[in-house]
Formats: structure tokens, sequence, C-alpha cells
């Protein structure tokens, strides 16, 4: 059933109406349908999650049945952080300070595809910005610790390496309050080593999956990466729980690490 509210005063005019078989049908047109996908790189936005596991990027890379778990509502949040993005890259215009927006990044090896939410100029640098939106909750604890995901880091991180710039910033967005909460972020040392260790990672993933066998699953089927990945379906196919001596048809037979966010 969608997420739709009525007056239950008045059932008999909803069921005439159709009031749920019109709240099913915009929830079925909102949500994703699945999609035979075959990547050819690592989206930075995307090394969150299931993008940690490298059995994820073999499927990815070579092809396989995309199912999206995500219901309506999720589908409409996702939408409504895209949203906020263009609009808070408006407010940059106004202030005479943006650059550009949506702006493409590549980097070849290994190959990475992704967008930079914006681009300002301030203090006479050209800056990075990622716009991100948050619960009063999620946001509340980012401002009081100061600090982002350790994946949306990286995501920045990389940017900052690809694009050759010593600093950015977050801008996150309280979704309840529309305060706004500025994180900047200073490349160093310690930020470049992350860097270059992930690009390592991401070659090593990639070339198992051009030249490589199945990786083994670093997850069990229950953990969070695997819940809202959306080649579960395909990873876990013909798996039961408890068989042994080879019953499992997809077991993968080589052992990649998974891909460590910054803390």
């Amino acid at each position: 059933m969608a997420n739709l509210v009525f007056n239950n005063e008045h059932v008999a005019l909803n069921r005439a109406f159709g009031v749920a078989e019109f709240g099913e049908l915009l929830e079925k047109v909102q949500a994703r349908e699945p999609k035979e996908t075959k990547k050819k790189s690592f989206a930075p936005s995307g090394l969150g999650y299931n993008g940690t596991c490298p059995r994820f990027w073999y499927y990815a890379f070579n092809g396989a049945e995309f199912v999206y778990t995500a219901d309506a509502l999720a589908v409409a949040n996702m939408d409504n952080g895209s949203d906020a993005g263009r609009r808070l890259a408006n407010l940059f215009d106004k202030a005479g300070i943006l650059v550009d927006s949506e702006v493409a990044v590549r980097y070849n090896d290994p190959p990475i595809f992704g967008f930079i939410d914006a681009l300002v100029r301030w203090k006479g640098e050209v800056v990075p910005v990622e716009i991100k939106t948050t619960k009063q909750e999620t946001w509340n604890m980012r401002v009081t610790k100061n600090e982002v995901p350790g994946y949306q880091m990286l995501q920045l991180l990389i940017y900052l390496y690809i694009t050759n710039k010593d600093k950015g910033f977050f801008l996150t967005e309280n979704k309840n309050t529309h305060e706004l909460f500025i994180h900047p972020v200073k490349m160093d040392e310690k930020h470049r080593k992350l860097v270059e260790d992930t690009f390592e990672w991401m070659r090593t993933v990639k070339k198992n999956a051009d030249e490589g066998e199945l990786p083994t699953r670093p997850y069990t089927k229950s953990s969070f990466p695997c819940k809202g990945c959306p080649v579960k379906d395909t990873c876990w196919d013909g798996y039961k729980r408890g068989s042994v001596n080879g019953a499992d048809p997809n077991p993968g037979t080589v052992t990649l690490p998974v891909l460590e966010s910054p803390k």
C-alpha cells in the first residue's frame, strides 16, 4: 500500500474514488524497475555499503540484473536530495560564487566517473562542494561531532585528488529546518594516502573482474551491505543456509578484501 494519508471519516467516498488503487499506481511508477546493468567505471558516490564489496563489483563490471529494493518513499527521498542539491547550487549562484554545478569527473586508472555537486570560488580559489541532506537527528549528530560519514568523506577526497585541489567542503542541509552545516576538508598526507590506497583496491578489484574469478562473499546474507545490494539475488542464488561440501553453486574462488572507509 502506498504511503498515502486520507481522512477515515470519508471511507465510503475514498473507496468509491479508489484512493487505495490510486496510491498503489503512484507507488508503482515511482519505484525503480530491475535493469540489466554492466558498469564501466567506479562511482565515488557508490563506495559505501555494497560498494565496499569486491564481489558486487565483479558482477557490476561483468553484467547482472540490478534489482532495487528501495521502496517508493526511499526513492522520493533520493529525488528530494537531488532537488535540494540543485536548489542549494542555485543559492551559490545568487551569492555570485558559483563556478559550475554537476561537474563531470573522470579518471583512467582506476576507471572512475562521477559528478561534483558544485564548484565555487571562495577566497581566490575554486573549491569543490558536496551537497548532502539529512534528517534532524543525523544532522544534529554531524554538527555535534563536526564530522560526516566516512564513505562521504572518501567521495570528496577522491574528487579533490582527481582535480588536484587541496581543499573542499560539505554543505549539509537539515531536511526538517533547512539549517545548513558547513564542514571544510583539507587534503593532507593522511588523506592522500587514503585515496591512493583506495585506488589500489579499485585496480585490484577491476583487474580481477576483467581477468579473474568470482570472489568469495565477504559478508553474511543478513549483513547491512547485502540487504540493499542490487545484485543480492544473483549473488546468493541457490545458496542454502547450512549446506556443506559444495552445495552452494556460487561460493567464489578468490578472496579479496573489502574497502575500508575512513573513520
